[in-house]
């Protein structure tokens, strides 16, 4: 089944590790800080 364009990513961007906090949870708010920076790590 063919998905329409909106539901698709504009880009994929791999990072070489994934920040993450002290307790070993995502860093969501770095990641999203990085994405509109543009930053390309």
């Amino acid at each position: 089944m063919p998905s329409c364009g909106y539901q698709r990513p504009r880009e994929y961007v791999f990072v070489e590790e994934l920040p993450s906090t002290a307790t070993n949870k995502l860093n969501r708010r770095l990641l999203r800080e990085h994405a509109a920076a543009g930053d390309r790590a």
